[in-house]
């Protein structure tokens, strides 16, 4: 076994029918959801032919390189996939033609020249499952035309939630590594099939749980997770905020609160504190279903741990009430002091890929890299500085936004990068009448999607496997993805792309030869990721963490708020859906084993 040239593929010559051949391992990261695992896939002359798990990297986030199901899988979904194989422009009857990478550049770059006098009325589209230096280049790629009116699939998913985080801790991330929870003493899963859908971070849930930690689950259907909690908590659908303020009451009847950690690091205790004690447990219980004792032991039990974690799951962040809860359980947490330690971590468990990459690089309407708010007028003009071009001040519009602004006409165009935007949007038939109405639909692609498939112009990107590039998981970790194999012959990484287009528009500032030149760009716009060096994710396998990797732990001293406190928040209890005899039911979504 030896190395190859730039030390990070393992190579192994292997004798086959009598002849020496080259064998390599390629260390990649799955993208099936946001625990962003290391794996080795195996590759023979080009072609794939297995994956090898990393067991003897100690510091990933899969221990000893297990996979769950969809991990195992990756290169089978890899070769299930419709592939758009060359730039593709569809005409009047909807069928596609072939055409050539320049005559596809032209069409695109006219469509987009035809608007730049008006940019709020083009829109782009992120995607979860594109490296961080496209999502990075499509933000700056639409601001610099003037559009703030830029979004991704993470506004149903995960953005109520990272908009709580951001806005009483000052960031939209997850506070700790997966792996602190095992020294967790009390572990609060609320809304989420853990053990069924994200199984190898339930393994560090388990590993705590043997220790003698009590496994609290909030759900109202009884999962796989349930089965093994100490605690099962069935709550009516849409009462999680009642919950909450009923269990955050007891803390504070009881004295059950961290009084120095309040006092020292947080504000708006005292407001809290009136909110919640307006209701009493008889009336939790009744808007719940929740049995007031119930509530009290779960009170009880988190309060008074030494280090408890919550994770947060879809149950809330794809509630149409996710910033609301999501506030509420920050501020339990808080008030316990359970935030900034060992074991102590709040994290969203979002089942998509580079989600957390997303976030960071400013892929939303009023979000800029670096988690600022596109209102902010330092932060805009230091972006202007560096990229030489007006950063818009006005909040663009969200995904949703554009479809309801196709449908009224005032929406002329649409860059899709990724993302199959009909099929993941609520209300399908509503969107695929709003996207026939735009005037042009121009979709970045590696697949046939039922979206691609509306488009003027499909570009053809590559895979992920196909392509190299960084990703961040839910804990913050930086990896280095390698390129596994060939992608098809037209087939071209989304930075080309962008990088080609903006070019062809006469943009200045997007003259990349690589990816890398991406990513160090990034280093120097993105606050967080600012000590994250290059050389060093790609050559270690583990990554690094934003924005230190050594502690791995945000908010050790003072949280990221501009005066360095948390800001504790809760709201009052509103019944969003009455059930009456007509509508009796209540329809929840559900995640299931093999599908995040």
């Amino acid at each position: 076994m030896l190395l190859d040239g730039d030390r990070r593929h393992v190579v192994c010559l292997r004798e086959w029918g009598g002849a020496s051949i080259l064998e390599k391992r390629i260390p990649i990261v799955c993208y099936h959801c946001s625990l962003g695992c290391r794996t080795l896939i195996k590759v023979r002359d080009d072609y794939p032919i297995g994956i090898e798990y990393m067991k003897d990297q100690p510091d990933i986030v899969n221990e000893h390189g297990k996979l769950c199901s969809k991990g195992n899988a990756i290169l089978s979904l890899e070769k299930k996939l419709k592939r758009v194989r060359h730039p593709m422009k569809r005409k009047e009857n909807g069928e596609f033609i072939e055409i050539s990478w320049n005559r596809a550049l032209e069409i695109v770059v006219e469509g987009l020249n035809d608007v730049k006098k008006s940019p709020e009325r083009i829109a782009f589209v992120g995607s979860l499952r594109s490296y961080n230096e496209a999502n990075y280049l499509l933000q700056k790629l639409a601001r610099v035309l003037g559009s703030n009116n830029i979004d991704s699939e993470a506004r149903f998913c995960y953005l109520g939630a990272g908009y709580a985080l951001l806005e009483s801790l000052g960031l939209a991330a997850s506070t700790n590594t997966i792996k602190s929870l095992e020294t967790a003493d009390c572990i609060l899963i609320w809304g989420h099939n853990l053990a069924e859908t994200q199984p190898i971070a339930f393994r560090y849930v388990l590993k705590a749980r043997d220790k003698g930690a009590t496994l609290i689950v909030v759900d109202p259907r009884f999962t796989k997770t349930a089965r093994f909690s100490d605690i099962y908590v069935k709550l009516r659908p849409g009462s999680d905020l009642a919950l909450l303020n009923g269990i955050m009451r007891v803390i504070i009847n009881e004295v059950l609160y961290d009084s120095e950690f309040v006092e020292k690091r947080c504000e708006g205790f005292d407001d809290i504190r009136r909110i919640v004690t307006m209701y009493d447990l008889e009336e939790i219980e009744r808007i719940t279903g929740v049995p007031q004792a119930v509530i009290i032991e779960v009170a009880r039990r988190f309060a008074n741990s030494r280090a408890a974690s919550v994770i947060i799951g879809t149950g809330v962040t794809q509630s149409s009430d996710a910033k609301r809860v999501t506030h509420a359980i920050v501020s339990m947490c808080l008030m316990c002091g359970h935030v900034g330690k060992p074991g102590a971590g709040i994290y969203i468990a979002s089942g998509k890929g580079n989600i957390q990459g997303v976030i960071d690089m400013g892929v939303a309407p009023d979000l800029l890299p670096g988690h600022r708010y596109v209102a902010d007028d330092n932060w805009r003009r230091y972006l202007e500085e560096k990229w030489g071009y007006e950063v818009p001040q006005e909040e663009g519009l969200s995904l949703l936004e554009f479809i309801e602004s196709s449908e009224r006409g005032n929406i002329d165009g649409i860059y899709i990068m990724g993302e199959d935007v009909l099929h993941n949007t609520p209300n399908t038939e509503r969107v695929l009448k709003a996207l026939e109405k735009l005037q042009f639909l121009f979709v970045q692609e590696s697949m046939l999607t039922p979206t691609a498939e509306l488009a003027d112009i499909i570009l053809p990107r590559t895979t992920i496997l196909e392509s190299e590039g960084s990703l961040t998981n839910i804990e913050r970790r930086i990896q280095w993805n390698h390129r596994a194999f060939t992608p098809p012959k037209d087939a071209r990484p989304d930075w080309w792309i962008l990088s080609k287009i903006a070019g062809k528009l006469g943009l200045k500032g997007f003259e990349y030869m690589c990816q890398d030149d991406v990513f160090v760009e990034i280093t120097e716009i993105v606050p967080q990721y600012r000590s994250v060096d290059l050389s060093r994710i790609k050559e270690n396998v583990p990554g690094m963490f934003w924005p230190d990797d050594y502690s791995r732990i945000l908010y050790l001293d003072r949280f990221s708020t501009p005066n360095g406190k948390a800001q504790i928040k809760t709201y009052k209890f509103r019944v969003s859906e009455e059930i009456d005899e007509r509508y009796p039911f209540t329809l929840i979504t559900v995640r299931y084993a093999d599908y995040t």
